[in-house]
This record gives structure tokens, sequence and C-alpha cells, in this order.
């Protein structure tokens, strides 16, 4: 029970930390780590059942409370978050107004538990289910943040692939995974546009002259 207690904290906060990074929003919306997490959580909320057993209405209350509250605080984080576009790029990151609703999402499955009144205590049923409600709100809030990106997504791409490659390494290299707008002469900013070359002397056929 304790590693398992310690590998939750220790994966929760590393969604947390995450969560405040300046991030690329990619093309597609990525849900492999959310189902990753969900499915973890879901194993764990199976062996927590495997020794507290609910009735049907409890697990009912439990899940469908899971399920809304995931929905809801998912997609009220993703209207927080701020996006904005530089070279090419749309970059994301979560403000403290995000973060205190994900305050909010992490005290949900201890209060749906405590509501459920399911056997064993709300501290049971809630830390079992935690990772389920975390890897369920994570993919609703990628999905939806995406979905408000996907203007800027369009616009970053009249710039083409290959600009729009070369900036995401330069701002891979100068920062991680990007760096906050708006900074003059940031070494992050960069136009990764191809200049026009400088026209150059006459060759040998313009002045009508073999090679």
């Amino acid at each position: 029970m304790t590693i398992t207690l310690v590998f939750d904290v220790a994966l929760v906060a590393a969604v947390l930390v995450r969560q405040r990074r300046v991030r690329r929003v990619p093309r597609r919306v990525h849900l492999f780590g959310p189902v990753v997490i969900g499915l973890i959580g879901l194993y764990q909320l199976g062996a927590f059942t495997d020794h507290h057993r609910l009735t049907a209405a409890v697990a009912s209350a439990l899940l469908g409370g899971i399920v809304a509250g995931a929905a809801l605080t998912g997609a009220a984080r993703a209207s927080t978050v701020r996006l904005w576009r530089i070279e090419g790029v749309v970059l994301r990151q979560a403000n403290w107004l995000t973060m205190g609703l994900w305050a909010l999402t992490l005290a949900l499955p201890f209060a749906t538990a405590w509501g459920a009144g399911t056997p064993g205590g709300s501290g049971g049923a809630g830390w079992a289910s935690l990772l389920l409600l975390v890897g369920l709100t994570l993919g609703v809030q990628r999905a939806v943040l995406h979905r408000r990106a996907r203007s800027q997504l369009v616009a970053a791409g009249s710039m083409g692939s290959a600009a729009e490659t070369i900036t995401a390494r330069w701002w891979a290299a100068a920062w991680g995974e990007g760096a906050r707008a708006g900074a003059e002469g940031h070494p992050g900013a960069i136009d990764a546009r191809a200049e026009p070359l400088e026209p150059g002397p006459p060759g040998p056929e313009e002045h009508g002259q073999p090679r």
C-alpha cells in the first residue's frame, strides 16, 4: 500500500509539474499518457474492490461521480490554459487558476467516495480511484485544449512544415519545450523562414559568353 501511495503521488506530481511548463501544442491530440494513467487507476480500483465489496448502487455512484467530475473539471481547466503562437509554433501553459482547478479535481475522488458511502472509508476508495480520475480528466483537458488551439494551429501551418520544424528545434534547444512569448531578442524567438538570397554577379551565359 505504501509503495502504491508513493507511486500515485509521484505520478500526479509529475502531471502537475508538466502543466506549469511551457510546451508545444501538438498537431494531433496525444492521449497515450492519459490512457495509460487511466488503466493503472482502473487496475488499482479493481484491486480495492477485491477487499471491499461494493454494491451496485455504491459502484454506480462512485464511477458516475468520477466520470462526471473528470469531464467537467477537465473542460473547465482547458478553458483557463494560456495559448499563444510565436514563429509558427503554438505554445501552452497552465496558469494558477488552472492549478487551483487541479486541486479541486484531485479532491473529487475522495468527496465522491465519501458521498457514495464506500466501504473502508473515503480515504481508501479515494486513493484507489485517484489515477482513474486523473487519466480521464487529463484526456478531456487535452481534447478540449486542442479544440481551442485549432485555429492557431491552422494559422501556424501557413509557415510551412520545414520552417515549423526548424523553429521547434530552436525552442527545444534553448528552453526545453518552449519559452514565454513577448520578449524582444529572446534567444528562442527566431525567424525560421528562409531569407531571400542576394543576387550574385551575372554568369557567363547572361553576357552571352560560353562557359
